[in-house]
């Protein structure tokens, strides 16, 4: 079985980006994993940087990521944010409980400062650049 990871929003909004993710995917190299909150995220985000878009052309893509990736949605990860501890950042208390939740081994993401490694090994996830991921 392939590793899950967590795609955090971050790495979903630059489309080329989440085309070459997606694409590893696709390939059979990691089960990527997501919840409605990431793209919901993701989402909002696309809409702010390009508001020239339609929002329903934005809905269209992630559902298609949904459909491609059947199990990639991760559901009922909400009871486990308050037990979370990163430091002093709360807003992504979300994407690691997502990662535990999924049974992912790492979180990918453009902030890694966001997530420590003492406060993530202890999870059993590491936090890894795109960059790094794609590399690796």
């Amino acid at each position: 079985m392939t590793f899950g990871v967590v795609l955090d929003a971050n790495v979903l909004v630059p489309v080329a980006l989440a085309d070459t993710l997606l694409g590893a995917a696709e390939a059979g190299l990691n089960r990527p994993l997501w919840s409605a909150r990431i793209l919901a995220e993701v989402r909002s985000a696309v809409l702010r940087v390009h508001p020239e878009l339609d929002a329903s052309r934005v809905d269209a893509r992630l559902h298609a990521m949904n459909a491609a990736f059947e199990d990639a949605l991760v559901q009922d990860w909400e009871p486990l944010v308050n037990g979370i501890v990163l430091g002093g950042d709360l807003d992504d208390r979300h994407v690691v409980a997502a990662a535990v939740r999924g049974g992912a081994e790492a979180v990918v993401t453009a902030n890694l400062g966001d997530f420590p490694e003492p406060a993530m090994a202890a999870l059993g996830l590491h936090a890894v650049s795109a960059d790094d991921f794609l590399l690796d």
